[in-house]
């Protein structure tokens, strides 16, 4: 390697051009950047209690430093007595710059070409210590060091490691910014022990650490590494620096390193200087690139051991363990695998479930199969013992190894049926968990040898007891149990079998369902703790569900469709209030035919009854749900009578009838007791305000398929009804004109027709004749109608007249119908004035009889003022008693 070399001093010749301290002599091209860095680097203070005259017996200051004006730089500085002028401190500085003046990226020497490192030059013959005539200086080769790794190792020798390793790891912490590092010993000793030091240190860190083997001041000096002369006062320096004398401290007295340097330096110091290179080059293929401290390169130093099948302690181990899931991204997928199977040869047993899983995930991606299935197999033992005895579910990826899968599941399914765990078992088998070579959980280990596991019951209390109760024969381990073992297999891509999670839900879920007894209080205000609205709101409140049975349902559609099969074989009564429940609640959600009977009961038991045709269709489309899955428990129709009942309640109206009806689409399993149900509200006479409703539905069943399924008076309504609605429309259309011409057929019609049908004629007849204007239309009709329509038209009529805003059109009407010549004198005109008319007219205020009066032909208004007149008279008559006086109609 080349250096450009710099003499700097006192002197009267230089490049300045002047007598003064200057650089006397340079090799071309250093940049001044670097000229001037140098200049204030290389000041040199003599002892202060030494002798002027002695200068032969002052420190040399061989000082380095990496970064000066961006090149590395290392100079050698001696003291020269007085100056030309005669001044006394001159002193001499010899400094080594990289060739051109530019750093090449490996600091002074290199690494990659071999060059000696700065400490190495103690002692070199090329070093100056005298000024130059000329100015110029060649750039000086040097290949190597005095001080190289054979007479370094041969000095330390008789040095105590621990201070060696304390000191080490001091001077890696001040490269990244620690205290930097004072010795108080001499040049020489400072010199050897920077040698050592960087001996051991990583090749480039060690190009990373600058020093000064003398120093004067040590806060003036910006090294890492400082020498100060035996005798110093360094009770200033104790607070910033890590100070040490090596030839009388006591290695105690440095600080105690952190415990992954101490293991990187106690390895280094153990190979001694010539053995480092060793280290570092068998560590460098496995590096990341990334390490810096000695600390970082603890499991890099330990993975190489490893490898070359040097032994190994717990720690090391542990450290490559908890390295390799970052180093796999550069490692050899096959120093991977063997890295892990040789974390598993020292003991998988010791291992946590959180390290086997890493180890496993390694194994996986560099696609180690033998590795893979050793680690598999005690996961697999493990986890599922340890779950068994009450801890929770390790963190595991999936599992790879086909034969550890089959086996897994089987155990899972053995658990799940209630089986003892192969630990408890006599016969203990080997399928899963145990090691070919023994490492496998210890069998006396709570929760399976897994570390820090708590042995805990299988089963939880009163699950077997919930099971006897519930008529159930065995019982699996409790839903907590089951619900971590399902995670688990989940986790590990070992789903169980339906068969046996359904067997789970039957025995082990349905009885703690169905159980009165079992899980948490209800408490107040929590939802769903209140009694269910509907038909069965007064039911018994049941405890709430244990929360795993909840995660086992919500999460696991094979558990629930065992449950259900087995609750749809309770008691109705029983069954229905498992439904309302909050047990019930946990079916409610779901599509599996199976629950189709407890979401049926549910719906029907919570709901409120404000959309009984919602109400409806749900409960025929998880009926047809449930017989597509054979579901036990289901009625035997899609739509029924009792199921209409249950939705619309006793003495459902024609409304009620004809939503049901239309909810009987194709497909839908209609009882025979459908239509007794609906004909039930065709043949009862309909109110007035459900009229419309009663007609609509005749009608609509006229056309329906179940027409045929009416019982007879069903269908007599619906054959009359048929042939009455047709007369009575075109009673309709005929208006006054021609009413009267169709008023005969309509009555003929009406002869012996069914009550409800002739009730709903009747009343149409009505509503056609007081829409009638004409005086002598109307009379004509009223004379001539049966009685019971003359009946209604009069109660129709006065129902009118004695509205707070009474019909005054109708009362004009009425009024000159009864005066008419086809009513004077007859019993029905008198009735209509003394029933109808009279006792509406005599309370009206006179806003209402101008109303009637302006409604009356011009020459019958007087004539209406004067009956008016005689009706009040003789309503005032009849409140004081005094009688009616003899006097009649106008005409």
């Amino acid at each position: 390697m080349g250096f450009a070399q710099l003499y700097y001093t006192s002197c009267e010749h230089g490049l300045s051009g002047y007598a003064g301290y200057q650089f006397n002599a340079a090799t071309p091209g250093v940049d001044p950047r670097v000229l001037r860095e140098v200049e204030r680097f290389t000041v040199y203070e003599p002892p202060r209690r030494s002798s002027p005259a002695g200068v032969a017996a002052h420190p040399v200051n061989l000082c380095y430093a990496p970064d000066l004006g961006g090149v590395p730089v290392v100079s050698r500085v001696v003291s020269s007595g007085d100056d030309p002028s005669g001044r006394p401190g001159n002193y001499f500085a010899h400094s080594l710059v990289p060739a051109g003046g530019a750093a090449d990226g490996d600091g002074a020497g290199g690494v990659r070409d071999g060059g000696p490192l700065p400490a190495e030059l103690w002692g070199a013959r090329f070093w100056a210590d005298a000024p130059v005539r000329g100015t110029g200086l060649p750039v000086l080769e040097v290949r190597r060091g005095p001080l190289d790794r054979r007479r370094t190792e041969a000095w330390a020798r008789g040095l105590p490691p621990e201070a060696v390793v304390r000191l080490l790891v001091c001077a890696d912490g001040a490269v990244d910014g620690a205290r930097p590092l004072v010795l108080v010993a001499d040049s020489a000793s400072v010199a050897h022990w920077v040698a050592a030091l960087t001996h051991l240190m990583p090749p480039e860190r060690a190009r990373l650490l600058s020093f000064a083997t003398y120093g004067a001041d040590p806060d003036g000096t910006p090294v890492h590494v400082i020498g100060v002369p035996p005798g110093s006062d360094t009770s200033p320096w104790e607070d910033r620096f890590t100070v040490h004398a090596p030839g009388s401290d006591s290695p105690g007295r440095l600080p105690e390193p952190d415990e992954r340097s101490r293991a990187v330096a106690a390895r280094l110091v153990g190979a001694g200087s010539r053995g480092a290179v060793g280290l570092w080059r068998g560590a460098a293929p496995y590096a990341s690139g990334r390490e810096r401290r000695l600390a970082d390169w603890r499991p890099v130093l330990a993975a190489a051991a490893a490898l070359a099948g040097d032994p190994l302690g717990p720690e090391d181990l542990r450290a490559v363990r908890e390295w390799l899931s970052e180093a796999v991204e550069w490692l050899a997928p096959g120093d991977t695998a063997s890295l892990v199977a040789r974390v598993l040869d020292s003991g998988a047993g010791a291992l946590d479930d959180g390290a086997l899983a890493g180890l496993q995930r390694l194994a996986h991606r560099v696609g180690a199969d033998e590795v893979t299935e050793r680690i598999e197999r005690v996961l697999v033992h493990r986890s599922l013992d340890g779950i068994a005895g009450g801890g929770a579910a390790p963190r595991v990826a999936p599992m790879r190894s086909d034969a550890v899968r089959a086996a897994a599941r089987e155990r899972i399914s053995a658990l799940l049926a209630g089986e003892p765990s192969e630990e408890s078992s006599p016969g203990r088998s080997a399928r899963v968990g145990t090691e070919p070579d023994g490492t496998g959980p210890e069998a006396g280990a709570p929760g399976g040898g897994r570390p820090g596991a708590e042995a805990a019951p299988a089963r939880a209390p009163g699950v077997n007891a919930a099971a006897r109760r519930g008529g159930v024969g065995g019982g699996g381990v409790a839903p907590d149990r089951a619900l971590e073992l399902l995670r688990w297999a989940r986790a590990g891509g070992l789903a169980p079998s339906a068969v046996s999670l359904e067997r789970y839900g039957r025995e082990v879920v349905a009885p703690l369902l169905a159980d009165p007894c079992f899980g948490r209080p209800s408490a107040p205000g929590v939802a769903g703790a209140a009694p269910a609205p509907g038909r069965r709101g007064g039911a018994p409140r049941a405890a709430w569900p244990d929360p795993a049975v909840a995660v086992l349902l919500s999460h696991h559609h094979e558990v629930r469709r065992g449950a259900a099969e087995r609750l749809a074989a309770l008691p109705p009564d029983r069954l229905a209030d498992v439904a309302v429940g909050p047990a019930g609640a946990l079916f409610a959600g779901d599509r599996d035919g199976a629950s189709a009977r407890l979401r049926e009961l549910r719906r029907l038991g919570t709901d409120d009854r404000s959309d009984p045709v919602g109400l409806l269709a749900y409960v025929v489309s998880v009926r047809r749900e449930g017989r597509a899955s054979n579901a036990p428990g289901l009625a035997e129709h899609d739509l029924d009578d009792a199921l209409l009942t249950e939705v619309w309640g006793p003495g459902h109206g024609p409304h009620s009838a004809l939503l049901a009806l239309r909810a009987m689409r194709p497909g839908v399993l209609v009882s025979p007791g459908v239509g007794g149900w609906v004909a039930e509200a065709m043949v009862a006479a309909p109110a007035p305000d459900g009229e419309r409703a009663w007609r609509d539905l005749v009608d609509e069943v006229s056309r329906h398929w179940l027409r045929d399924r009416l019982p007879v008076a069903g269908q007599r309504v619906a054959v009359e009804w048929s042939e009455v609605r047709p007369l009575l429309a075109g009673l309709h259309r005929a208006g006054e004109e021609h009413g009267p011409e169709r008023l005969a057929a309509v009555y003929r019609a009406l002869v012996e027709v069914h009550p409800a049908v002739d009730a709903v004629a009747r009343r149409t007849v009505v509503d056609v004749l007081s829409g009638w204007r004409s005086p002598g239309t109307l009379a004509a009709a009223l004379r001539g109608c049966p009685e019971d329509v003359f009946g209604a038209f009069c109660g129709v009529v006065a129902a009118r007249l004695a509205d707070d805003r009474p019909d005054t059109a109708t009362a004009a009407a009425v009024y000159l119908a009864a005066g008419h010549e086809d009513l004077a004198g007859h019993e029905r005109g008198g009735r209509l004035d003394a029933a109808v008319l009279s006792p509406a007219v005599a309370a009206w205020r006179r806003r209402h009889l101008a109303g009637v009066r302006r409604q009356l032909p011009r020459e019958g208004a007087a004539a209406f003022d004067e009956w008016v007149r005689r009706r009040r008279g003789e309503r005032e008559r009849r409140r004081f008693g005094l009688g009616r006086r003899a006097g009649g109609r106008h005409t």
